[in-house]
């Protein structure tokens, strides 16, 4: 600490003495007392306090704050043994319990926060909205709370009830009787749960050891009880091999082998073929940093070796999915490239901006998520930003206060210096470390909100695009990143011309169809801009209507079911029972899809009362850029970025058999849309209208403008027939349908 903190607190002894006079209790660096009467204090009760014995206390503030070897019956603070250590406590209550303490015991704990970041601390009840987050080296009998051992490593617990989450991204952990939980152990490492799961999703990281092998259940608590001891005090243990393999065996000692065959085995593999920094990072289990040609360089290593599971442990990112890829690889041997590629897309990225700033606000994810395919920001540049403010020292801030304008610490010195007040030091300190951690997190926030928009300028020039972006612009870019990731190669070459400014009518394909219908419509008519506006109509029940709206959501997700050759009800509480239990089996595509109709189901579609539209225009979109919007503009759409389909919207653009037509309002918004089609014999098709409100008779408008539309292409409107992909591929046909 810089000479001028310690003539800060050379000026506050004085004060503290007039502190041991007023308040008895509240004094700094109290040492050695037994204290049998309650302690009650507006403030601070016993900071930095050692071997201090204590009956009852009530603090308007912290008690026991830093305090080392203290006891306590029952405590009530606003923050209760923070930074503690060495502290026993029967009762405590409290807004912050046992934070960042260490060796710290307590028998029953009632805290909106308790032992966060706490190491080799032991609880015998916990309730707590968050519980043992980011802790090491813990152990409990019961906890109860919203989230449990988030982060945690080498924890151990009898009994656990989670709202939300236990043990997210936890390693080496153990449950040793119950668990009721939302979710347990997504994205852990070495878990496993001995007793009875009561209710909630668990994840295949998590190995459940019950009915597992045939070992007494007294000898395998036993083991794994030891096992965890060894975790603690960094021998080795069992819970390091988990981290890679499953459970295998139907004894203990059988299993133990074979998880020490097939380690040692990994290991050795790794150490011989692949050294140095690769072999760091599989022991450090660091899998975010690895890049995706080495892990295929790895598998066929590995699969000579007998290691058929290993790497995609750490491929896969999402461990609700890893049981499922497990399986398929036994199966065939291989993953298609298709599975790595959407497994390693999104969701990861949004993982390393939570370990930078554990939570953003909800306009900032907002703002974040309309660019989320352009996330992968400079890791170098946010640890740059945290080792500048870090330099900045208290010492240099009291000596000139004037050269830190924009810190609140540097306000306030002045602030006591013009009025000639003292110093509260330890509050000063606490306030300054408190400023500068959140000036770090506001600027890592401020760069990752900014860096999506400069990786989209990088990404555009990268694709070709030279002109100014606009929202169009942006939207294509995203879907082009999404479609490179898909492996969706046609696709995605169409739509970079198409954002180069190419035509429609520039593709060879889309020529020789023209020339095949020269004499089967008017295609001067199709290629033209058509539009026409009505008086809107309200529905004369709105609550009808809506249903209707609703049951066909629920037709679409029944029919997928059938696809799959699944027989169920259109009602939503059988559609989410056996979608829950099916999810795993079923192709990802049918799986997007259903849960989109789900959500536009659920969404009402349009339920607020607002004033109807003045009037509704229905016009016919040439632009490509605009149609391959279609599913982000109408609800319920699997045309949408990762709505399943995407690859769809880019034919509806590039063939020039397909055309949509939207329905807007007279301000421009979206009001509905529909694609229609030429089919092969040179008939108008319709397919389904999306209306984002069904209050409005948007049906009626359609069949009047299409029946209209035929009669101008001199054709006739069909409900079957074929249209054919002519640039694109992938093509969604959604099925032809009669208005």
């Amino acid at each position: 600490m810089e000479e001028s903190i310690e003539n800060i607190l050379k000026k506050t002894e004085k004060r503290i003495e007039e502190r041991i006079k007023e308040e008895k209790y509240e004094q700094r660096y109290l040492k050695n007392l037994d204290i049998n009467e309650p302690v009650s204090v507006s403030d601070d009760a016993f900071p930095d306090a050692s071997r201090v014995r204590v009956k009852d206390v009530k603090a308007g503030e912290t008690a026991f704050w830093s305090a080392v070897y203290c006891e306590a019956d029952k405590v009530e603070a606003e923050r209760a043994f923070e930074h503690a250590g060495d502290c026993r406590a029967k009762e405590v209550k409290a807004g912050v319990a046992f934070s960042e303490a260490k060796n710290c015991q307590a028998e029953k704990v009632v805290a909106d926060s308790a032992f966060y970041g706490a190491e080799n601390c032991q609880a015998d009840e916990v309730d707590a909205d968050i519980a043992f987050p980011f802790a090491i080296d813990c152990q409990a009998n019961k906890v109860k709370a919203e989230g449990v051992f988030a982060r945690a490593k080498n924890c151990q617990v009898n009994k656990v009830e989670a709202k939300f989450h236990a043990f997210e991204e936890a390693e080496k952990f153990l449950v040793k009787e119950e668990i009721k939980s939302g979710k347990m152990g997504e994205r852990s490492r070495g878990g496993v749960m001995l007793g009875e799961i009561k209710k909630g999703e668990i994840f295949p990281s998590v190995i459940l050891m019950k009915d597992k092998v045939k070992d007494d259940p007294s000898k395998v608590k036993e083991f794994f009880e030891n096992e965890m001891e060894k975790a603690r005090n960094k021998e080795g243990n069992i819970f390091d091999k988990l981290s890679y393999f499953n459970w295998e065996g139907k004894t203990l000692e059988e299993g133990e082998k074979k998880l020490k065959e097939r380690y040692d085995g990994f290991i050795n593999v790794l150490f011989n073929r692949f050294k140095d920094e690769y072999y760091l990072a599989f022991l450090s289990m660091t899998e975010t940093k690895f890049k995706k040609n080495f892990y295929l360089m790895l598998d066929n290593t590995l699969k000579k070796e007998g290691l058929k599971d290993s790497y995609f442990y750490y491929l896969v990112d999402d461990n609700s999915k890893r049981q499922e890829i497990f399986e398929g690889f036994f199966k065939s041997e291989k993953v298609e490239k298709k599975s790595l590629q959407e497994l390693n897309d999104y969701l990861p990225k949004f993982k390393e901006t939570k370990e930078h700033l554990n939570l953003l606000s909800l306009k900032n994810w907002v703002k974040l998520g309309n660019l989320a395919e352009f996330l992968n920001f400079d890791k170098k540049r946010i640890d740059n930003i945290k080792q500048d403010i870090e330099k900045v020292e208290l010492g240099k801030m009291v000596e000139n206060p004037d050269e830190f304008n924009n810190w609140k610490t540097a306000k306030k010195i002045k602030q006591f210096e013009r009025l000639g007040k003292r110093f509260n030091t330890q509050q000063l300190i606490k306030e300054f470390e408190k400023e500068k951690e959140g000036k770090i997190n506001s600027g890592i926030k401020e760069y990752i909100l900014n860096s999506p928009e400069k990786n989209l300028d990088n990404y555009l020039k990268k694709i070709g695009w030279k002109g100014e972006e606009n929202e169009d612009i942006i939207f294509a870019a995203r879907l082009h990143k999404v479609l490179a990731n898909k492996g969706e190669t046609k696709n995605k070459e169409v739509l970079e011309k198409l954002l180069k400014g190419k035509n429609p009518l520039d593709f060879k394909e889309n020529k020789l169809w023209l020339d095949e219908m020269k004499d089967k419509i008017n295609a001067e008519k199709w290629l033209s801009h058509k539009q026409k506006d009505y008086v809107p109509i309200g529905k004369k029940d709105y609550s009808v209507s809506l249903e209707k709206s609703r049951a066909e959501q629920l037709n679409e997700v029944v029919r997928h079911f059938k696809e799959i050759g699944i027989e169920i009800n259109p009602e939503i509480q059988e559609i989410e029972k056996i979608f829950s239990e099916k999810i795993k089996d079923m192709p990802q595509n049918i799986i997007k899809d259903i849960k989109n109709h789900i959500q536009a189901y659920k969404s009402g579609l349009g339920i607020e009362k607002s004033a109807l539209p003045k009037k509704i225009i229905l016009e016919t979109e040439e632009n490509p850029l605009k149609i391959i919007q279609m599913g982000e503009k109408v609800a319920g759409s699997c045309l949408a970025i990762r709505g399943g389909h995407e690859e769809s919207a880019v034919c509806n653009a590039a063939d020039i058999n397909k055309k949509i037509i939207w329905a807007k309002d007279e301000k421009g918004e979206i009001l509905g849309g529909i694609l229609v089609g030429i089919t092969d014999e040179g008939k108008l098709a319709q397919f389904r209208v999306f209306n984002n409100n069904p209050r409005l008779d948007v049906e009626s408008c359609y069949k009047d403008f299409i029946s209209e539309f035929a009669g101008e292409l001199k054709t006739e409107i069909t409900s079957k027939g074929n249209i054919k992909e002519l640039v694109g591929e992938n093509w969604y046909d959604d099925r032809v349908v009669k208005l």
